[in-house]
C-alpha cells in the first residue's frame, strides 16, 4: 500500500511517499479502515523532528483518520462499508503505524462513525 514514512528524524524532506508499505493485517478486535482523509496535526511535526523520538523507524505520521470500513469482527459495531473517524496511537510515538497510509488498523474504542451531513475529507 502507498503511505508517507519517515526513516530518520528532520525536517520535511524526510518524508517519503513509498509505494509497497505493508498493508496492517487485521486481528480480532481491530478495525481496518480504508482511508479517505488524514489530519495534519502539530504533533506530527513535533514527533517528524525527533523532539518526541518515534519509537521505530520506518514510522508512518499521523493520528486522526476518517474512512471506509474494510474489515472487521462479525461481532463488531462497525460493518464494511461504514463510515468511520478516529484518533489513533499513530498521533503518539509509540506505535509506528500511523494514518498517512491507504489503510490504517484501529482498535474498534477508537472509532465513531462519521455523521451523514460531514464529508469524509472534513472528518480527520
Amino acid at each position: 500500500m502507498k503511505a508517507i514514512v519517515i526513516n530518520k528524524v528532520g525536517g520535511t524532506e524526510v518524508l517519503e511517499l513509498v509505494h509497497n508499505h505493508p498493508k496492517p493485517i487485521r486481528t480480532a478486535g481491530k478495525v481496518l479502515v480504508k482511508a479517505v482523509s488524514a489530519g495534519v496535526n502539530p504533533v506530527d511535526a513535533i514527533v517528524r523532528s525527533g523532539y518526541y523520538m518515534p519509537s521505530s523507524f520506518p514510522k508512518v505520521l499521523g493520528g486522526d483518520v476518517a474512512g471506509v470500513v474494510e474489515e472487521a469482527d462479525e461481532s463488531s459495531k462497525f460493518k464494511k462499508g461504514d463510515k468511520v473517524f478516529a484518533l489513533t496511537p499513530g498521533y503518539f510515538n509509540q506505535d509506528p503505524n500511523g494514518c498517512y497510509a491507504e489503510y490504517v488498523l484501529c482498535d474498534e474504542a477508537w472509532l465513531a462513525r462519521v455523521p451523514d451531513n460531514l464529508p469524509l475529507e472534513q472528518a480527520a
